[in-house]
């Protein structure tokens, strides 16, 4: 008998979805998307190339740029985010950037709700939106609609957190978010305390897990969210991706060149301002990174020897270029598992030219979109030996002098911070003391593997022998 109702229940449930279905597209046939207005998302995983394409394509289809960048929308923090420059801002208006203090939570409840009134906005002045960036969360909400969850409650995820010692206790914390939404504690990455204590608060005001909100978007009638860009736009969405070793070699280029700018100093300077390692801005990839060598470099800087010294930075650097080509890998399986995205492929003999042509040609619906999964599937397979052997090539840092000479300038920045506020920093120069709370980062994670490569780099950067040896290493997976 109840084989037969549960039998009963998934008929009822796929007459539903038919039935739903059916409604969405007589709402979005040829004559609902000509009455709609345009826009366009533009996404991709980070260093991709997104910036220049979207000034390029803005100027074309006479657009303004709403930035879906997670980071670029705290003021201040410029150098770590690789923020859109000022003359790009004053050749094409952008929206969502330097909107945020460091100290505030910017949920994608928030961005949702300023995202959607930006680009009604923009349609009533007879211009496109171009949604740019690569936040997925973001761009999940403003095209499928906000799930009906309670929203963010700060002092009581603030409570959550004091309940496991401020942050430092998280194989309990993910157990007892296990209990009750083993979906959200299987999906949240470990010491992401932002997402963890997001769901248990959830759970906690409503007595439902966070997951069950997630499902409404597929499982249920559009009464339960709050409509999407979708539902009153007809939207282009482009995924404009690489081979994935080309990826990987633009973001080592890219962490170097953004240290090089002085992501160090700016974190220094975010200090003073009152930003501190738990806040939610100071968790962002880069910021982090500095954070935690901020902190190692204030315990024994006197003790530490210039070899030690060569290492650490090394260290920081290969630590930072894994954290953001974990983040890359991350976002292609995020969009990958959405087939409304049309797939742009551009590797290194790839014109700008070409990449626009193509592009147009899917907004003007010339051209029929491709799947991501079968691209991304070859792709991937056809450089899979460069994938697995991944070292990175350094540019900037090759030579250890100039790490020298960078050592000695963030030493007398951190002087010149601890002074300004009103530290003691007698120690960089006599006995350890424990460092400032504020220099205190949240604890990153870093897999077994990647100590183990990093070990092995650092060598390499300090033994001439151990580099000929790399070097010989990178061609012969480049060409095998």
């Amino acid at each position: 008998m109840t084989m037969m109702m549960n039998r009963a229940r998934v008929v009822l449930w796929r007459r539903g979805r038919r039935a739903l279905n059916s409604a969405a597209a007589a709402a979005t046939g040829p004559m609902a998307a000509e009455a709609r207005p345009k826009a366009v998302v533009l996404t991709g995983p980070t260093a991709v190339g997104k910036t220049d394409l979207s000034i390029r394509l803005a100027r074309i289809l006479n657009a303004e740029i709403v930035s879906a960048d997670s980071v670029q929308v705290y003021k201040g923090m410029d150098i770590g985010s690789d923020k859109v420059s000022p003359e790009h801002r004053q050749a094409v208006k952008h929206h969502l950037i330097d909107t945020c203090d460091i100290y505030d939570t910017y949920s994608s409840g928030d961005f949702f709700q300023h995202a959607m009134d930006l680009c009604q906005d923009i349609a009533s002045r007879g211009k496109t939106p171009l949604i740019v960036g690569g936040t997925w969360f973001y761009l999940n909400f403003l095209l499928n609609g906000r799930p009906a969850a309670p929203r963010a409650d700060v002092v009581l995820e603030d409570q959550i957190l004091r309940e496991y010692d401020g942050g430092s206790d998280w194989d309990r914390a993910h157990a007892d978010l296990h209990a009750v939404d083993p979906e959200s504690a299987a999906r949240i990455d470990r010491n992401d305390w932002y997402r963890l204590t997001r769901a248990m608060s959830v759970y906690r005001m409503s007595g439902r897990p966070f997951s069950s909100y997630k499902h409404e978007v597929s499982r249920t009638s559009r009464e339960c969210l709050e409509p999407g860009l979708s539902s009153a736009f007809d939207v282009t969405r482009l995924y404009l991706t690489a081979p994935r070793w080309l990826l990987f070699e633009r973001i080592n280029q890219r962490c170097e060149h953004i240290v090089d700018r002085g992501i160090m100093e700016e974190t220094l300077r975010l200090v003073e301002e009152g930003l501190e390692g738990q806040m939610h801005a100071a968790k962002s990839i880069g910021y982090r990174q500095c954070f935690e060598f901020l902190h190692s470099f204030w315990l024994k800087p006197s003790t530490k020897t210039k070899l030690m010294r060569r290492k650490g930075f090394y260290r920081f650097l290969l630590n930072y270029m894994a954290a953001t080509r974990r983040l890359c890998a991350k976002q292609m399986r995020s969009f990958r598992a959405d087939p409304s995205y049309a797939w742009i492929v551009r590797d290194e003999t790839t014109s700008e030219d070409q990449l626009v042509e193509q592009i147009m040609g899917l907004i003007n619906k010339e051209v029929e979109a491709e799947a991501l999964g079968a691209w991304d599937r070859k792709l991937n397979a056809d450089n899979l030996s460069l994938l697995k052997g991944h070292l990175p090539t350094l540019e900037v840092y090759d030579d250890v002098e100039r790490v020298d000479e960078t050592m000695l300038a963030l030493e007398e920045a951190v002087v010149a911070t601890g002074r300004a506020m009103g530290w003691r920093v007698e120690h960089l120069e006599a006995a350890q003391v424990p460092e400032p709370k504020r220099l205190r980062a949240e604890k990153a994670t870093h897999t077994r593997g990647d100590r183990r490569k990093n070990r092995w780099l650092t060598r390499v950067r300090l033994d001439p022998k151990m580099a000929k040896k790399k070097a010989a290493r990178i061609e012969e997976l480049k060409y095998e």
